[in-house]
C-alpha cells in the first residue's frame, strides 16, 4: 500500500537534481533542437534519458518542450494515493480556463519500470478518460526513473510486496521545461495551481 508521506532527503535530492541538470546541459548542442536555441542550464528536459509513450514510441523529455506541462511520476498498480495524483490533475485541467487549457500539457512518468509497459499506459489513460491530446504518459528504465526523480523531487522505494512507498509532488514546468512551481501532498482546492499556470501563460505571453 502507498503511504501518504513524503520520504525524507529532500535537501539531497535537490542538489544531486543541480549536478545531474549542470551536468547534462550541453546534451542538445548542435542537436535536433538546436535552431529554437539552447535549454536554459536547470531544465529537466537537458536530461537524456530515454523513454517510450503510451504508443510504445521512443522520447525524450524534450519531445515535451513548447508549453507548460504538468508533470508527476506514479506507478499504475498503486491502489490509492497514485490515482489520486491523477484525479489531482483532472481536477487542475477541468479548472483551466478553456483557452489556457488547450495550451497546456499533463505528463505521467511511472517508476515502475519492470511492471509498467507501453500498452499498460495506454490503457491505464484510456480507462481514466486522459485526452491523450494533452496527456502523455512515459515508461522508462530505472536510471531514467530515478534521474527524472531526482530533478522532480520525487522520491521513492519498492516494498517487498512490490508495492511502493513514494512522495507525492505534482510539478509545473515552463514551456523550456524548467520548474516553476510545486504541489507536495494532495489538494482539494487546485486554485493556486491553477493561478500559477495562469500566471506562467501572461509572463510568457503565451494567452493573454
Amino acid at each position: 500500500m502507498c503511504k501518504r508521506r513524503i520520504l525524507k532527503g529532500g535537501g539531497a535530492v535537490r542538489s544531486i537534481a543541480v549536478s545531474l541538470l549542470l551536468s547534462s546541459s550541453g546534451a542538445w548542442a548542435g542537436g535536433a533542437k538546436s535552431a529554437v536555441g539552447p535549454l536554459p542550464g536547470l531544465s529537466v528536459y537537458n536530461l537524456s534519458s530515454q523513454w517510450r509513450t503510451e504508443d510504445g514510441k521512443p522520447a525524450q523529455l524534450e519531445s515535451l518542450r513548447g508549453r507548460p506541462v504538468v508533470a508527476a511520476m506514479i506507478y499504475l498498480s498503486c491502489p490509492d494515493v497514485c490515482p489520486l495524483i491523477v484525479e489531482n490533475m483532472q481536477q487542475i485541467e477541468a479548472h483551466l480556463p478553456k483557452s489556457v487549457s488547450s495550451n497546456v500539457g499533463f505528463a505521467l512518468f511511472s517508476f515502475d519500470t519492470a511492471r509498467d509497459s507501453p500498452e499498460k499506459l495506454k490503457d491505464y489513460a484510456l480507462a481514466r478518460g486522459l485526452n491523450l491530446s494533452r496527456w502523455s504518459l512515459f515508461a522508462g528504465d530505472e536510471k531514467a526513473a530515478r534521474e527524472l526523480g531526482a530533478v522532480l523531487d520525487v522520491t521513492y522505494r519498492k516494498k517487498s510486496d512490490g508495492n511502493f512507498d513514494h512522495s507525492i509532488v505534482i510539478s509545473l514546468l515552463d514551456s523550456e521545461g524548467v520548474v516553476v512551481h510545486r504541489q507536495v501532498g494532495l489538494q482539494a482546492d487546485t486554485s493556486e495551481f491553477v493561478a500559477e499556470i495562469e500566471e506562467l501563460g501572461k509572463r510568457s505571453g503565451s494567452w493573454r
